[in-house]
């Protein structure tokens, strides 16, 4: 074995000078466990654990995240178990989550790589990621996890190559020339030896039954679930049924914006299962109604072909619209145009002379479904049909049809 090598050749790893921990992320760790979790303590004290004071976290602060995990993720042990895997396998979300490892696109509570994930049966798209679902990334992590034990033989190799890669366990061997761990930990960047021990060291916490109770009751205790077979946006889920969609977002945070993919399943209470599959066989042709109403409500106006001396303001003067419209219909990005370029033009068709609106100025996280149930009765698709739109932003100004 050459330990001069080391000087030579350079070795990276993934996790290399992300040591420290998130600033205040310890502390979003702990703080909902305070009161529902209980260790003992003089357990607690009797524990020799000094590679935590090197992550700079307390004992009882370890203790606090082990009792949030079991809160918030029972189903975790339970699935590393069911694979057959160590036990403390199931404690490598604490140190991915308390250790700085987000530079390299890590995702979730597993920390996953796109590779992985991808390898994993994992969806990532335009409307989903699935990495950012606890369960479904619980079940391709351990999948990994089973594929690395398999190949190495030795958990310590399994956990390096699950936080670095297979690559990087080669070249340790390489440069060690041996296949021995101990032989290799010369070869191993310090910081990854350290979250090593940390992992070891919160298996052994959990092993000493410092932990006396966890008792908040799971989130997902009461959740069923649904398939769409189209994908669906929320506006016309909400249209149908006038569902708070506010609690599907937070019950399903792979869902990245506010459509719900088809053929996946999305976790819903049993009220939202009913009303959901109540509208299943409508959902599709409103979806498509809703896609089209903007271009019926507005009629085409003409083709206007810049001259000497226009600008935007001028030309919306005259045509008694606005710059933003303008813009918004012919995909500027600046205000700038140049002789002979040829815009679009719309005009609103007249609204019946019946029809009230009240004004809504847009704010910092609204989507089109949010705005429609803050007004009785008001639908999405009221909103689109005197509106035009394709993305909503803050300050913007919307007219809302009242009935």
């Amino acid at each position: 074995m050459k330990k001069g090598v080391l000087n030579i050749v350079f070795i990276v790893c993934f996790w290399a000078g992300f040591s420290q921990p998130y600033e205040n992320g310890l502390n979003s760790f702990t703080h909902a466990t305070k009161e529902s979790c209980h260790c003992d303590s003089a357990i607690l004290k009797s524990l020799k654990l000094k590679h935590l004071k090197k992550q700079k976290i307390t004992v009882f602060e370890a203790c606090e995240l082990l009792c949030n995990q079991k809160q918030n993720h029972p189903y975790l042990e339970k699935l590393i178990a069911e694979k057959g895997l160590p036990l403390k396998f199931s404690f490598i979300p604490i140190v991915q989550n308390v250790v700085r490892v987000d530079k390299y696109n890590q995702v979730g509570l597993w920390g996953l790589n796109y590779i992985y994930a991808l390898h994993n049966g994992l969806r990532m798209g335009k409307y989903v990621d699935q990495r950012k679902d606890p369960f479904a990334a619980t079940i391709a992590a351990t999948k990994q996890l089973e594929k690395f034990i398999a190949k190495y033989e030795d958990p310590n190799w399994t956990v390096l190559a699950f936080w670095t890669s297979p690559s990087y366990i080669q070249s340790v061997k390489k440069v060690a020339q041996s296949e021995s761990w101990e032989e290799c930990k010369p070869f191993i960047k310090s910081e990854c030896l350290n979250q090593l021990h940390l992992l070891n060291d919160l298996y052994k916490i959990d092993s000493s039954k410092a932990i006396i109770s966890s008792n908040k009751k799971s989130k997902t205790a009461d959740l069923d679930s649904i398939y769409l077979n189209e994908t669906i946006s929320y506006n016309a889920i909400y249209d149908l049924t006038f569902l708070d969609l506010s609690n599907i977002n937070k019950n399903n945070p792979a869902l990245l914006k506010p459509y719900i993919p088809s053929n996946l399943k999305i976790s819903v209470t049993k009220n939202e299962k009913e009303k959901l599959s109540s509208v299943l066989p409508e959902l599709s042709n409103y979806q498509k109604s809703l896609d089209k109403v903007q271009l019926k409500s507005m009629k085409f106006k003409k083709k206007y072909e810049v001259k000497q001396g226009d600008n935007l303001g001028k030309i919306a003067i005259e045509n008694e619209i606005t710059v933003d419209e303008i813009m918004k219909w012919n995909n500027l990005k600046t205000t700038t145009i140049y002789i002979g370029e040829k815009l679009i033009l719309f005009e609103e068709e007249d609204p019946s002379s019946s029809m009230n609106f009240e004004k809504y100025i847009v704010k910092k996280g609204d989507e089109l479904w949010s705005i429609a149930q803050k007004f009785n009765g008001v639908t999405t698709k009221n909103i689109l049909a005197y509106n035009y739109l394709t993305n909503i932003k803050k300050g913007e100004i919307l007219k809302i049809p009242m009935k």
